[in-house]
């Protein structure tokens, strides 16, 4: 494992790093009134995939009836035709496009992904949540002017029409208030359910009305429990892969206890019938070890379902609108968590030491960074403290950040690791004495459990570090921009070629078969190359 630590660290191979602005957004031009390639409209074509990129655009890929979609704008605007179409932005979820019609109207409109959650659902509960945000918080997210939750109509596809605003994805309408403004009117109001928001002459089996409180005007609470419902939950994480098949409890949740029971319930059903322990996941090594063993999993979160409703404070059933986006009601506690563009863990150093020019350049690199973070922390907690008191009074509960973590970490420790989970678990057990005055903590891990967890957290830093460095040219999905796509199969093609030539063993075994990717996108650059060569070599002179 310590060959393969090395190999992960950042100083082994250098890559130039690209703008991070690159990786996020990329503007799209593709007129289909002026004959460019419509084709367009339904491929995913802001990024490539270094593995598995045939199951990613698949599930990207959204065919729908252009020209019907261009007469339904038109007759929501009160138009006679479109005359130009344009595919403004795209993100992991939908496409986003801009439509303009003969009399100078203009409307935005949003085709979801196959992958953006259950269909009818995902749709209708985003436009209601739009619309409770805008009518009720009076928040300013575009109107919609025209919906489908079904793909059975003209288009051929669940489509959202709304107005323009300023931005072309709809998390850019925000640019009017400010984030803690955001957030503190999302958190004026209060729910007594968890799960997802509908309107109420949609409800179906499992829905009820939606009661809030808050800081809202006479009338609001009647309001919404006339026109609202709140029920199963619209979250991807309870519909991925084979969840989407399965009989799990997708709320609605009556309180927090139930809801943070449900993860574990939902991952320990799935784990248990579909994960296995030969699966390769590209990319880079998962290490062998309890990541690998679904037995482990499962333990975990059973030590997880024995503490997690008692970690939970006697005031935490109220659910909060967590955004406009995430169209979902969850605990006020669960969103303890700083975000991740201002996420550490480590300690807090707000100035650099006095002997700061004399430590080496790579330890200078490193106290650099932690006093970078740490002041980040610093201000995001300070001004959250002054501007929004009740979302600070959630981040500062008694283990309020372990808890929130805790929950996180439960729902996607297949997909994504197991040492965090466990890495928390312990903490909980090692913090119990402070959490609770009486008794002992419900699970144990032995000394031997906590040697073996010492080591796989070794090489879960590797793998992190190995992203972070990564992380403005690839994610760790294997996604990449277009125009880095090339560069980033040569850094992986050397990265392969330094493992194989320095690993041994399982561990050579298991990076070979996690790299194999490589070879395939070689084979297609030889082939793009040669194929060029022919079309040059067959020029007359």
């Amino acid at each position: 494992m310590d060959a393969l630590r090395a190999l992960l660290c950042p100083s082994v191979i250098k890559i130039r790093t690209s703008s991070a602005s690159r990786l996020v957004q990329r503007h799209f031009n593709s007129m289909a009134s002026h004959g460019e390639d419509v084709g367009e409209f339904f491929r995913y074509t802001t990024g490539r995939w270094l593995w598995d990129e045939k199951q990613q655009l698949l599930e990207r890929y959204r065919e729908f009836n252009i020209q019907e979609l261009q007469a339904t704008v038109a007759r929501t605007l009160g138009s006679h035709n479109c005359v130009s179409m344009s595919k403004i932005g795209e993100g992991n979820f939908n496409k986003v496009f801009r439509l303009v019609m003969d009399d100078g109207a203009v409307a935005i409109a949003r085709i979801p992904h196959p992958d953006a959650g259950p269909p009818r659902y995902t749709t209708m509960s985003e436009v209601v949540t739009m619309e409770f945000a805008r009518s009720m918080l009076k928040i300013p997210v575009p109107k919609v002017l025209a919906w489908s939750s079904s793909s059975d109509n003209s288009v051929g596809a669940e489509y959202i029409i709304m107005e323009e605003a300023k931005g072309t994805q709809l998390s850019q309408t925000w640019d009017e208030m400010k984030l803690h403004d955001r957030k503190q009117k999302l958190l004026s109001v209060t729910f007594g359910h968890y799960g997802s928001l509908y309107f109420s002459k949609d409800a179906f089996p499992g829905c009820q009305p939606a009661d809030i409180s808050g800081d809202v005007a006479q009338g609001i609470e009647d309001e919404v429990r006339k026109h609202f419902v709140i029920g199963p939950t619209t979250r991807r994480e309870f519909w991925e892969k084979e969840r989407a098949l399965m009989d799990l409890d997708r709320g609605l949740w009556k309180s927090a206890s139930g809801y943070v029971e449900s993860i574990a319930h939902r991952e320990i059903a799935w784990i248990s019938q579909y994960a296995r322990r030969d699966s390769i996941i590209s990319g880079y090594p998962r290490g062998k070890g309890s990541q690998k063993s679904p037995q482990d999993h499962i333990a975990l979160l059973e030590k997880y379902l024995s503490v997690v409703s008692r970690l939970l404070p006697d005031d935490s059933d109220s659910g909060i609108l967590t955004s406009t986006m995430s169209v979902w009601i969850a605990p006020l506690l669960l969103q303890a968590i700083t975000p991740r563009l201002i996420d550490y863990h480590g300690e807090i150093q707000l100035r650099l030491p006095e002997d700061f020019k004399t430590l080496p350049e790579e330890e200078r690199d490193r106290v650099r960074d932690q006093v970078q973070r740490s002041i980040q922390v610093y201000l995001y907690e300070d001004r959250t403290a002054r501007v929004n008191p009740l979302l600070d009074r959630a981040i500062r509960k008694p283990h309020g950040k372990t808890l929130a973590q805790l929950v996180s970490f439960a729902g996607n420790s297949w997909d994504d690791h197991i040492v965090p989970l466990r890495d928390t678990l312990i903490d909980v057990e090692r913090d119990w004495p402070r959490i609770f005055e009486t008794g002992e903590c419900l699970y144990h891990f032995s000394p031997e459990e906590r040697s073996e967890h010492s080591e796989e957290s070794k090489g879960y830093s590797a793998a992190q570090a190995f992203w972070e460095m990564l992380q403005s040219r690839v994610q760790s999905d294997g996604w990449t921009t277009v125009e880095d796509f090339d560069d980033a199969v040569e850094y992986f093609s050397q990265l392969r070629e330094a493992g194989l030539a320095s690993l041994e063993g399982e561990e050579r075994d298991e990076f070979e078969a996690s790299t194999r990717f490589v070879e395939a996108r070689r084979a297609e650059r030889g082939s793009s190359v040669c194929d060029i060569s022919q079309k040059q070599g067959s020029q007359p002179i």
